[in-house]
């Protein structure tokens, strides 16, 4: 009876600790969604632009509303391919600055966040 009253102990913790990680992971997501939103509208706001104004901030309205990304192919790691990823698209906004009513946040944080922002930002 003890091995048995053991065992459901053992799986009842285990349970329990597998929901505390995934509470812990969706906390930390929060954060660094709330970092990057605010970092987003602080480079909008240093250029001048009103961060409300830009459609590509709706989705950051409501908690959670973007949609979920899709997996992908991981050879070099995350800190990488994010950094190649942020390279290749400021190189990209650079040469041809993205209008602002069409601009997705991750344009509009190379832009705006990283470096100088761009002397006038095209308003289309």
């Amino acid at each position: 009876m003890l091995h048995g009253l053991r065992r459901r102990l053992d799986r009842l913790w285990a349970s329990h600790r597998r929901d505390a990680d995934r509470r812990a992971a969706a906390r930390e997501a929060h954060r660094a969604r709330e970092s990057f939103v605010t970092t987003l509208r602080a480079g909008l706001q240093r250029a001048g632009i009103d961060p409300d104004a830009v459609p590509a901030m709706r989705r950051f309205a409501r908690p959670d509303s973007a949609p979920p990304l899709a997996a992908v192919d991981r050879p070099s790691g995350p800190v990488e391919i994010l950094r190649a990823r942020l390279v290749k698209l400021a190189r990209q906004c650079r040469e041809s600055p993205p209008d602002l009513a069409r601009a997705t946040p991750m344009q509009l944080f190379v832009m705006y966040c990283l470096g100088d922002p761009p002397a006038a930002a095209p308003t289309g």
